[in-house]
């Protein structure tokens, strides 16, 4: 008897430090979820209304910045402006490609966190240009793809520029929390960053096929909203990649990878913020009518806010719900029952 009580608890911390291993390493505090995504609304919105020509020193600077890291790895391209090109080949830098939009969600979660003004600008100031630098790394990584095989640009383009990228901000947003707010070592990145990686690229691969069919099912969707107005649509899907549906990619990543962690909660959150990505895809579409059909120059400004925000926001948005099981809840503890050894949430 008094054998088999020496076990459990040791059994329960055993399962402790698997799910530690298996989970994100931080949680948001109360109140925090709405303020992250405050903030990244906020900014987000300001950049829809800033003319391109407002960002064209950092679109420049990023095409420089790939010309040089190609000119180093022996693939010099002819840069003219935004535009880089090698032979036949050639593709524009605009602001989508730069590291705009990643800064802003790292910010926006260094905003919601706790720390100290200090590690929050330190964070910042070491966060953004970390990111920078990678993303001009992703940049010449596709466009030598590209340079070499075209067939295979776009769905390089899509994993490495929205799915790998989130990915990425998410990475360094752990980083930042388990040592700045956690207070935890920076040592070895939990297993859930690798499990990240993994479940994205299988996740991505599944539905690079299937993501065309999708977007017929949206269009028919669409279709019967303007019949309701007394129009008739032809809709044609003339694209093997449509970015915007992705973002299920990068959702399907984050909530694979925290699995153990998150199954708690998985149908009261999942469920209404698939609706929400199904809607803004359909919103999109919606905003394609009226920019093409009816020449409507304001529906371009939403659909820009609806297509960043959606691969931007949403999918770490409900992951966050996920993680904290409702917008303001208390934080869960987790902690080991002495009497039964059992891992236990309460």
């Amino acid at each position: 008897m008094s054998g088999a009580k020496g076990v459990a608890p040791a059994r329960g911390k055993k399962q402790a430090r698997l799910l530690e291993r298996r989970s994100p390493g931080w949680s948001l505090p109360a109140g925090a979820v709405p303020r992250f995504a405050s903030t990244f609304l906020a900014l987000q919105t300001l950049t829809v209304f800033f003319p391109e020509t407002a960002f064209a020193p950092l679109n420049h600077h990023t095409a420089w910045m790939a010309a040089r890291l190609l000119t180093l790895c022996g693939l010099p391209p002819v840069l003219q402006g935004n535009l880089l090109g090698r032979g036949s080949f050639t593709v524009e830098v605009v602001t989508e490609c730069s590291a705009l939009y990643m800064g802003i969600l790292f910010l926006s979660f260094v905003v919601a966190g706790t720390a100290t003004p200090l590690r929050k600008i330190a964070g910042l100031a070491l966060g953004i240009p970390f990111l920078h630098a990678v993303n001009i790394v992703r940049i010449t990584w596709v466009f030598a793809l590209g340079a070499s095989d075209r067939a295979l640009f776009e769905s390089a383009h899509v994993y490495f520029g929205q799915v790998a990228m989130v990915s990425c901000v998410v990475a360094v947003s752990v980083a930042w929390f388990r040592m700045a707010v956690s207070g935890s070592p920076p040592g070895v990145m939990p297993s859930f960053l690798v499990r990240l990686a993994a479940f994205s690229a299988i996740s991505f691969l599944l539905w690079l096929p299937l993501n065309t069919e999708y977007v017929r099912l949206i269009d028919h969707a669409v279709r019967w909203l303007f019949r309701l107005w007394g129009y008739r649509l032809e809709m044609v899907s003339r694209h093997a990649v449509y970015y915007q549906t992705f973002n299920l990619v990068t959702l399907a990543g984050l909530v694979l990878a925290g699995l153990p962690f998150l199954k708690r909660r998985m149908l009261r959150v999942l469920a209404p913020g698939l609706l929400l990505i199904v809607g803004l895809h359909i919103a999109g579409r919606v905003c394609n009518v009226m920019m093409f059909a009816f020449r409507n120059a304001a529906a371009a400004r939403v659909f820009a806010e609806t297509i960043l925000v959606g691969q931007y926001l949403v999918p770490v948005l409900i992951w966050l719900l996920l993680l904290r099981g409702e917008p303001g809840g208390k934080r869960r503890a987790f902690a080991v029952s002495p009497d039964h050894g059992n891992f236990t949430c309460g």
